[in-house]
């Protein structure tokens, strides 16, 4: 259980890797899926921008396919930009 975390800046993609971690960390022990406690609304857009529609919970599995997607969408706009 991870209570609460926060990093010292925002957007800079590392609640993405950590969430990323997490998904490698939890197949690993066999858990099933992630669990997230909302408490302001940054947290809800992070939540939403992974996959996380209703409630707090999501699939690993689920959660995995929402990394690979935002990655991907993610490296087609970088491309665009340069």
């Amino acid at each position: 259980v991870i209570s609460r975390i926060s990093f010292e800046t925002e957007r800079q993609g590392s609640g993405t890797e950590l969430v990323k971690f997490l998904c490698t960390v939890g197949e690993k022990y066999g858990y099933q899926s992630l669990i997230f406690e909302c408490p302001n609304l940054n947290c809800l857009a992070f939540m939403k921008k992974l996959g996380f529609n209703k409630g707090n919970r999501l699939a690993l599995k689920d959660l995995k396919l929402s990394l690979h997607n935002y990655y991907e969408q993610k490296n087609n706009r970088d491309k665009i930009r340069n």
